[in-house]
């Protein structure tokens, strides 16, 4: 009797759909050759281990949305946001329920002062699951807030 074969991760189908090695997507995206293997074969890596500008970086090189590189994509956008609003919500968040922005760090799992000061910097220091995690915790929907 033959062993089930794993179905491919979305990254690896798209990867394949798209004629890109695992060499690369490691140039691409600044990581290992290593790394790389296990973005292809591991489901969760993308959201754990890719700041959201190579998630950006990956998708378009492999001209394919970022959602539909999710094992489970969540549903589309439904109006498109920009970090200062998600500052914006945190500040808001935080006044209303007289927390402090440590409070709110300490409920969402990520920190979230160096954001607030410069928004955009969440291209290169949070991951998908940050972005998600902090929109759960405001009750947004989290690909509103996904740069396009």
């Amino acid at each position: 009797m033959k062993a089930k074969q794993a179905s491919a991760s979305p990254v690896a189908a798209a990867a394949e759909a798209a004629g890109v090695l695992a060499p690369e997507l490691a140039t691409l995206l600044g990581i290992s050759e290593p790394a790389a293997w296990d973005l292809l074969t591991h489901t969760d890596e993308l959201s754990m281990c890719l700041s959201l500008r190579q998630l950006l970086r990956l998708s378009a090189r492999l001209r394919v949305s970022s959602l539909s590189l999710l094992p489970q994509p969540p549903a589309a956008a439904r109006e498109h946001r920009s970090f200062p609003q998600l500052a914006a919500e945190i500040r808001a968040y935080c006044a209303t329920r007289h927390l402090s922005i440590e409070q709110f760090s300490e409920a969402a799992g990520w920190g979230v002062q160096h954001f607030l000061t410069a928004p955009d910097s969440a291209l290169d220091d949070w991951c998908l699951d940050a972005l998600s995690d902090i929109c759960h915790t405001l009750g947004l929907h989290w690909p509103d807030y996904l740069p396009e």
